[in-house]
């Protein structure tokens, strides 16, 4: 980026520091913040999964979800915790229900799947 050089009637320079005070360095310190609250995020994220992956029924779904609040927060890291938890219980429900482990979308039989339950939704 090039700043310009803002010079006094005898043409000597004058240092232009209101770009670099006022706008680079709030953009680049807002840059860092953002680039440190993704990596606390994705660290959040990672525990929890670590966690998701233990789910194998309703009792530890619930147990899941009454420690929800301990783990340390960060962005949105609750909403889509919380997300993932409600479908990880309609997954146990269905599987003590009926017997049966719904599929995910990341499955390879995920498109066979929807193509045939949506018609009945």
């Amino acid at each position: 980026m090039n700043i310009p050089t803002v010079v006094d009637r005898d043409g000597n320079a004058i240092a232009n520091t209101f770009c670099q005070t006022h706008v680079i360095n709030p953009y680049i310190a807002n840059q860092q913040k953002r680039v440190q609250s993704a990596k606390a995020y994705d660290a959040v994220i990672g525990e929890i999964k670590e966690h998701i992956i233990l789910l194998t029924d309703e009792l530890s779904a619930n147990d899941f979800i009454d420690r929800i609040d301990t783990f340390e927060h960060a962005g949105n890291s609750r909403a889509t915790v919380q997300f993932s938890d409600f479908l990880n219980k309609i997954q146990a429900d269905a599987n003590v229900e009926f017997g049966i482990r719904l599929p995910s979308p990341d499955d390879l039989y995920w498109g066979e799947f929807e193509a045939y339950y949506k018609n009945f939704i």
